[in-house]
């Protein structure tokens, strides 16, 4: 039988070795069908045979690489060379990655979880965690927080007296449970201060100066104008 078969009648195209099977296109090299048009109408880059049930699959010598599929709930598959899934998202929303049935990362229902299957919350790592504060080393006299200090640490260096002010949320939206560290990194007290719009501003005992060299505190957002002042302050 010719390598390439036309049938007008059937419409179908055959590149093969021998009979296609229902197949509307079979190439086939050596007895192993290698790219398929199935009837049902699956597209299949496969090395070890027809008929899958996935309606786009890839396939490497050792096992099944990539399905896209539409009858389970894991609709799309990425596989290691054994056919395990390294990542799959699934029809209810869920993306898994990592190896096999490890739990290593998993997104589900608006919850990551990281080394566990099951996140019960946001965020949810179980294991250890490495976590790097960025710096912000200002110098000057004067300082406003900006919205890129979010979850920094400030570092005040000037050797005299120096004032942090916190902005109001029209000059800089700082989402509420905002914490911003800041340091008296030298002999200059800090003051910490706020702008025009700060409807609320708290702190033990009214508090707001740092106590000595090295003094830190937290100005933790309470509300969309309105912070809390925790640490080592003094009046």
């Amino acid at each position: 039988m010719s390598n390439i078969y036309i049938n007008p009648s059937s419409g179908i195209i055959e590149f093969n070795t021998g009979a296609a099977s229902g197949d509307f296109l079979d190439s086939n090299m050596s007895g192993a069908s290698r790219l398929t048009f199935d009837n049902s109408g699956e597209l299949n880059l496969a090395s070890y045979g027809t008929g899958v049930a996935e309606k786009f699959s890839i396939d490497s010598q050792s096992g099944r690489l990539f399905t896209i599929d539409t009858s389970f709930d894991s609709v799309f598959s990425a596989n290691d060379v054994a056919g395990l899934p390294i990542l799959e998202v699934y029809s209810n929303g869920s993306v898994i990655m990592g190896d096999y049935n490890s739990g290593d990362f998993v997104l589900t229902g608006n919850q990551l979880g990281i080394g566990t299957g099951t996140p019960a919350s946001e965020l949810h790592v179980k294991g250890s965690i490495t976590s790097e504060i960025a710096l912000n080393a200002n110098a000057s006299a004067s300082y406003t927080l900006l919205e890129s200090d979010q979850s920094k640490l400030i570092t005040c260096t000037n050797l005299n007296a120096s004032t942090v002010t916190i902005p109001a949320n029209s000059s800089a939206a700082f989402p509420v449970g905002t914490e911003i560290a800041v340091t008296q990194a030298t002999t200059g007290q800090v003051t910490i201060a706020t702008g025009a719009g700060v409807v609320s501003f708290n702190a033990a005992d009214a508090e707001f100066k740092t106590r000595t060299q090295y003094s830190t505190c937290m100005l933790m957002q309470t509300g969309t104008n309105g912070w809390l002042v925790v640490g080592d302050l003094t009046s």
